[in-house]
This record gives C-alpha cells, structure tokens and sequence, in this order.
C-alpha cells in the first residue's frame, strides 16, 4: 500500500497578520526615525555653534547652558570638552577636571591640539584640587559635600574638592549622622573611615561619654580642691616662717640697741678710769669701774653676736618664706639673696619689695 499524500501546510491568515503589520509599522517608522535624529543632529549643531561664539565671548553661563542642550539632544563624548573649558572659566575646577576626564576617556581619537589640551588641564587641576578617599561601614549611606551631594556607599571614586575648608555628611535613615570638618590642602589626598551607629548605639555611647567626662571632671575637682589645700598649707607656712623671722629681726634689732648701749657705758667706765691719778683717793676707787667696765664689754660682745647671728638667720628664714610666692607677671621676686664679692670680702646682697 502506498501512503497517502500529504496535504500542503495551509498557513492561516490570522497568525501572518500581526508580524506583517509590524514590518509596515517598522518600514513606516524607520525613515521617521532617521528624519527625526538628522533635525536633533542639525539642531545639536546649531546650539554648539551658539556655544562656542558666546564663549568666545565670555558670556560662559549662556554657553554652559547651550552645551547642555547639545549634550541631550546628541549625547557625544567630545562635548566634555566644551563642557571642561567652559567650567575651568567659570572657576570651578572640580566639575572642570571631571569632564576633561570623561572626554578623554571618551574621545581618544579626537583632535591632538584638543586631546593634548585636556591632558595639560588634568595634570594642572589635579595639583589644585584635593581628595577625599571615604570608607563609610555600611552600604546605602548618602554622603554630602559642603551641602552639595557627593554620592551613595559604597563610594568607587573619591571626591573631590577644592583647597580649604570643608564639611562632610554621611547619613542614613535610623542610624546617628557623621560630620566630618576638613581643611584639605592642595594635592591632598586624605582618607577617612566612617563606622555609622544605629540611634540606640550612638545614644549608648553618648551616655559612656558623659560618664567618663563626669568622672574626668570629678578627678579634676578632685584635684584642685588638693591642690588648693596644699597651697593653703604652704600660705600658712610661708605666714608662720615671715612672722618668725620678723620677730628674729626685731630682736636682733633689740640686741643691737643693747649692745651699742652697753658700749657706749663701757666707753664711760673706761674714760673714768683713763682719768684718774696714780696714788690719789680716786685712784683706790678704780676697782668697782673696772668691775662695770669689764661687765658692760662682755655683754656688747655677746649681744652683738646674738644679734648677729638672729639677724642673719632671720633674714634667711624670710627668704624662704617668700621663696614659694609667685610674683605677678612682669614684676620682680619680692625677696632675693645672691652672693656678694667685694674689696672688704664676701657677703650676702638681700634685695626685694616687702
């Protein structure tokens, strides 16, 4: 027997119909297409044309504002350029090194004399302006520059600011922000590690915080309540040891009236003496003014040693009681004892305000 044959596969209209419409549709809409992208072209052309002449003109805002065009309508790596002397004139270096970058990277083949010029200002920028390595501990944190946003962790490339002063922010929803205050030099290149805490660790660590500066500031009253009794003590010291050593002088003083008057009665005996004559009745009464003589010269002797020795030991001792006195700035010590060296011999020079 022989097989029956096949019937020819019928293909049905209903499943041809929507692929047919969308090579219509396709063949429709590609010359559209074309014609639309050769108007943005021709328009890109014609705002970077408007670009370039205010440029040249200094007016860098407006030309900003028509290179940003060019670059939504015809996104092209070249544009980077205009971009990056546009922002190096306004004086923002950091936008305008980003974008000489991009259009390096973007546009090796470009022009040499452009090519070389965005390599010069790289090399240039990148010795004024500093940068930031930021290590952040968790992922999805929002980090702010100087209020300006400066990306999400982790962040790949450092940011880049200018030379001086800045403010850093990391934040993140439920965790206790960080602020970092910077003052970067130009070059710089500074890295930091932030370790975000959730608001129940941070306010545990802000409760041992205040502890130890509680205890910090105890330590120190601790401290100067000591110390402000030992100075007391040395105060009442110093008073005792002044006093002292008044009374000592004051007694020297005493000894040496004493002593100068029991010279001058000796000096009296012994000119009676002096003026008596031999063998005359005045002469056997010699003995009781020998007697007083030799008395009072014995007792100006020893008072004038005593008060000698009570004067230099009194002056000794209120030299150390105001040894521990801290003189007012710019004034001199209130006492002060050097050594004396002198044609008649050695001694001690005492000097000061009292």
């Amino acid at each position: 027997m022989t097989a029956p044959a096949r019937r020819p596969a019928r293909t049905r209209p209903g499943r041809l119909l929507p692929a047919v419409t969308l090579l219509v549709l396709l063949g429709g809409l590609a010359p559209a297409a074309r014609a639309q992208d050769a108007t943005q072209r021709e328009r890109a052309k014609a705002l970077l044309r408007e670009g370039n002449a205010l440029f040249e003109s200094g007016n860098y805002l407006e030309a900003l504002e028509r290179f940003k065009r060019v670059h939504e309508l015809v996104p092209s790596p070249r544009v980077h350029y205009n971009f990056g002397e546009t922002y190096f004139q306004l004086g923002r270096p950091v936008d305008a090194l980003r974008h000489y970058e991009l259009y390096v990277q973007g546009a090796p083949d470009d022009q040499p004399v452009r090519l070389g010029r965005a390599n010069q200002q790289i090399a240039r920028l990148q010795g004024e302006i500093a940068s930031v390595l930021l290590r952040v501990s968790l992922i999805g944190a929002e980090v702010t520059a100087d209020g300006q946003p400066a990306g999400t962790t982790p962040l790949i490339h450092p940011i880049r600011l200018r030379a001086g002063p800045h403010v850093l922010v990391v934040t993140k929803p439920g965790h206790e922000p960080v602020v970092l205050r910077l003052t970067l030099r130009a070059g710089e290149v500074a890295s930091h590690l932030v370790t975000l805490l959730t608001e129940d660790e941070a306010a545990g660590r802000r409760r041992g915080f205040r502890e130890v500066e509680a205890e910090r500031r105890a330590a120190q009253e601790r401290l100067r309540v000591a110390e402000q009794a030992e100075r007391e003590r040395r105060a009442r010291q110093r008073r005792l040891l002044r006093t002292t050593a008044w009374a000592t002088l004051a007694t020297a003083v005493a000894l040496g009236v004493t002593s100068g008057t029991c010279g001058l009665l000796a000096h009296r005996e012994a000119t009676t003496i002096a003026a008596a004559v031999p063998g005359t009745a005045r002469w056997t009464d010699l003995q009781p003014h020998a007697d007083r003589f030799a008395a009072f010269r014995l007792a100006a002797y020893v008072t004038a040693g005593v008060g000698a020795a009570l004067a230099v030991g009194g002056a000794v001792v209120l030299a150390l009681s105001y040894r521990g006195d801290e003189p007012a700035p710019g004034r001199p010590p209130r006492l002060s004892a050097r050594p004396a060296l002198g044609p008649g011999g050695a001694g001690l020079t005492l000097g000061g305000s009292f």
